[in-house]
């Protein structure tokens, strides 16, 4: 999927109209590859049947996660470090931490954010003790799951496997893709390029 525009998350920074991350969704298939606890480079849960607490990455910088719009079509996405660092305040000051749900519905979990951390260092990090080789920049959590049920029916069962975020944002493209279209394009006569061009252009905007 490198074949693909690519585009950052962008936050506004006025204080009429909220943007950051607003809830975090405990889900079976997170968009950053990462679950909640790696030991021995084998990722799996760490269960503590008397805290319930799961640790794991919210955000990882500068990694590209696939995507889709309508208007758009096909897109690469990233979080720039800075970014990163306004989500985390921005969740932490408008007392988010109970928004917490399943798979992004609207079910809601008995549970709450205890922490959150930025990785400033590469060897020196807490995430290094939990078996974690994340870059500088990633946002890790702490939630602490109340509802026993919920943790013996759905996390002990492997039903959800890591974090993912929910936020209101922009997106800004910061690399076109035309690698493949140069190398195919090289050498072609000046019309044949023009003509091929024509209809890349109508393909993109159709897509």
């Amino acid at each position: 999927m490198d074949d693909l525009d690519l585009y950052k998350i962008v936050l506004e920074d006025d204080e009429i109209t909220f943007t950051g991350m607003n809830m975090i969704s405990l889900v079976e298939d997170p968009a950053i590859r990462e679950t909640f606890l790696a030991f021995n480079k084998v990722k799996q849960f760490h269960f503590n049947v008397d805290q319930q607490i799961l640790v794991g990455p919210i955000a990882i910088p500068d990694i590209k996660i696939p995507r889709f719009d309508p208007e758009i079509g096909y897109f690469n996405v990233f979080f720039p470090k800075d970014v990163i660092v306004k989500l985390q305040e921005r969740f932490q000051k408008n007392d988010f931490n109970r928004n917490i749900n399943v798979s992004h519905s609207d079910q809601m979990v008995d549970a709450y954010l205890m922490e959150s951390w930025i990785k400033e260092f590469a060897d020196n990090d807490k995430s290094n003790g939990y078996g974690f080789d994340l870059p500088v920049g990633t946002l890790f959590g702490s939630v602490k799951i109340e509802d026993s049920k919920f943790w013996n029916e759905v996390v002990k069962t492997g039903d959800v496997k890591g974090f993912s975020l929910e936020l209101l944002s922009g997106i800004e493209r910061v690399e076109k893709f035309q690698k493949w279209q140069d190398a195919m394009l090289e050498g072609m006569p000046e019309g044949t390029f023009n003509e091929i061009q024509k209809v890349l252009d109508r393909l993109k905007k159709e897509s």
